[in-house]
């Protein structure tokens, strides 16, 4: 986690730093306003490119701030995007589980293939409750009881 809030630090330093530029365009670009003369290009112009300029710098600020407050989580924990693209901070035993039951084929006593499990519902210590298979457009659910073995592949009770 000190990498990751190392990460954020720099981007709220770099981010900034890139606000030095756009502040020099409007400096420069309102000098050339005077009473005497004026430019071939109106105030919203450079309103509007300065704007532009400072989206950057925004960018890595709310970046920097994200990953400062990833790094305060407690614990030892990693940021995951479920199904639904809805963040979520998980356990190291949580995603472990996932990832190991994610894609192993799911067969029977009798030797039925169910499918390849597509989604798993994990406890934050990582014991699976229930598992999801898919196979040719169908769908099963087993739940943690019904799972005998579970090597190589997934060995279900029916």
């Amino acid at each position: 986690m000190n990498v990751v809030r190392a990460a954020g630090m720099a981007e709220i330093a770099l981010g900034l730093f890139s606000f030095i530029i756009p502040v020099k365009f409007y400096t420069f670009a309102m000098k050339l306003f005077t009473p005497d003369v004026s430019p071939p290009f109106s105030m919203e112009a450079v309103l509007y490119t300065t704007l532009v300029l400072a989206l950057p710098g925004v960018v890595l600020l709310i970046n920097g701030v994200a990953l400062l407050a990833i790094s305060s989580s407690p614990g030892t924990s990693s940021v995951s995007l479920s199904r639904g693209g809805v963040r979520a901070v998980e356990s190291q035993p949580y995603i472990r589980t996932r990832h190991e039951i994610l894609g192993k084929e799911v067969y029977d006593r009798k030797g039925r293939y169910y499918g390849r499990v597509v989604d798993a519902e994990v406890t934050p210590e990582g014991e699976v409750k229930s598992f999801t298979t898919k196979r040719s457009g169908r769908s099963h659910t087993f739940s943690a009881e019904q799972i005998e073995s579970s090597d190589e592949v997934v060995l279900v009770r029916v």
